[in-house]
């Protein structure tokens, strides 16, 4: 997986757990990072360790083939940020600050070791991790 995502990166994952790996996570604006599940996919668990992971303006973490919020996570070692109009399916487990900027969407939980900030007309969907 790229550490900076421009347009759109697809990910099709396999059957069971799948983990994924990676040290700095970015998706530029108007960026989608797209996950595919596949018949028999339980969980997406994405590391970003040692670094942060940021949805830029108006991108998104897509979710397609049968996958849900409740499948995916993403556990961070550093900031999450969401800007404005970001749309972020999936729960993250945050080390640092987790900020939702203007008119974001997050489909998960919002776990955080440090501030979590929500900005105005955010909307923040229960969906919590299912393999907890």
């Amino acid at each position: 997986v790229p550490a900076l995502i421009g347009k759109t990166k697809t990910i099709t994952m396999g059957v069971g757990q799948n983990v994924i790996d990676i040290p700095k996570l970015v998706v530029k604006p108007h960026g989608k990072l797209r996950l595919v599940g596949v018949p028999g996919t339980t969980e997406v668990i994405i590391r970003v360790i040692p670094g942060e992971l940021r949805l830029r303006r108006l991108a998104q973490v897509e979710l397609a083939g049968g996958l849900t919020p409740e499948q995916v996570i993403f556990v961070v070692d550093g900031p999450i940020r969401v800007s404005g109009g970001g749309y972020l399916r999936g729960t993250t487990l945050g080390a640092g600050t987790t900020t939702i900027g203007g008119g974001g969407v997050a489909d998960g939980q919002l776990i955080g070791g440090g501030n979590i900030n929500v900005r105005r007309s955010v909307q923040v969907n229960l969906h919590p991790f299912q393999a907890w």
